[in-house]
């Protein structure tokens, strides 16, 4: 009996190994899928058995992948402490690239000092070490509060040339109703609205260079696809397609008519590519006459960069998002 299930063990290892290499050779895409097995979860291994069975795999090799053990606790575990540290890591570095971190942090250091001070000549009593506790971390939400920069107004970079913008954008908006825009003005129109998205997102999320977070426009082309026709960024083209299952979290915006958001993409959707440059993902449906008729999209190249902050980014981001649906009005 011992000697069969070896030799089972031994065949269906031998098996995902062929299926990796016949798997490696056709598609990279599969090879990526099957070395990233045991991670999948079982909802994940159900959702994708119908695209897989496209692929060069046997049914074999299928129940191979189905019946491999979930993820452990240990490696849930991992994944989201490490995802809770990228998050505070992001918060930390939000805080200190405005104006004058080093001071600021005197500033707490020096807040913080006296109480906790005060606290340790109390001694180490229950009594003492709870009321010292409680009014550590009182004193320690207003530090917090002082050193974030929401709280401090000299640091709204940006600030007033975004307000010059949306001025701009809304007189363009009123000279629409006077005089019929061209493809040319609308797309330029939806650039410059992208770009003041994008101005306010890499403000918030503290990419100072603006190399880490793009904003994209996609409407539905179709009943299965979507494209994007303007960017904030000339770095990619316009105009490319994709399919429902390529921009899962556009499609649930349109459907839900709601925010969505992933700050792994990999994780959240596992047949996205290996190479794909950006790792979170917000997406911002536009609404004309109780209609969704547009997406924005924000990529960013860090993970869990929105996460912390999908409460407050749509209603910030809502009014100039609200924006486009004037142009895709014209465009319909």
């Amino acid at each position: 009996m011992v000697v069969g299930k070896k030799e089972e063990k031994e065949r269906l290892r031998k098996a995902a190994k062929e299926a990796r290499a016949r798997a490696q050779k056709a598609n990279a895409d599969w090879y990526a899928l099957l070395e990233r097995k045991a991670e999948l979860s079982d909802g994940d291994r159900l959702h994708r058995l119908d695209e897989l069975s496209k692929g060069p795999v046997s049914d074999e090799e299928l129940q191979l992948i189905i019946s491999a053990p979930p993820p452990s606790l240990v490696a849930k575990t991992k994944r989201h402490i490490r995802r809770e540290l990228t998050i505070r890591w992001h918060q930390i570095v939000r805080a200190w690239s405005f104006e004058h971190p080093v001071k600021r942090l005197i500033y707490a250091v020096a807040y913080l000092w006296l109480p906790v001070k005060a606290a340790l000549r109390l001694g180490f009593g229950l009594h003492e070490i709870i009321a010292a506790g409680i009014l550590i971390v009182a004193k320690g939400r207003k530090v917090l509060m002082d050193f974030d920069p929401d709280h401090i107004k000299a640091i709204r970079r940006n600030y007033s040339e975004r307000k010059l913008q949306l001025v701009s954008l809304l007189h363009t908006v009123q000279q629409w109703k006077l005089v019929e825009p061209n493809d040319r003005e609308v797309l330029k129109f939806q650039t410059d609205a992208l770009v003041l998205i994008a101005s306010y997102i890499r403000d918030h999320r503290s990419d100072v260079k603006g190399k880490k977070l793009f904003a994209n426009l996609l409407v539905k082309d179709g009943i299965e696809h979507v494209k994007v026709i303007a960017r904030a960024d000339n770095n990619r083209p316009i105009g490319q397609r994709y399919t429902r299952d390529e921009c899962t979290l556009v499609w649930g915006a349109f459907e839900s008519r709601s925010a969505q958001m992933t700050g792994n993409l990999q994780e959240a959707i596992p047949s996205t590519p290996l190479d794909k440059k950006y790792k979170s993902i917000l997406t911002l449906p536009i609404i004309f006459r109780d209609e969704v008729v547009g997406v924005v999209s924000i990529d960013s190249e860090e993970k869990y960069h929105f996460d912390g902050y999908f409460e407050e980014l749509p209603t910030h981001l809502g009014p100039y998002v609200q924006l486009l649906a004037s142009s895709l009005q014209k465009r319909s």
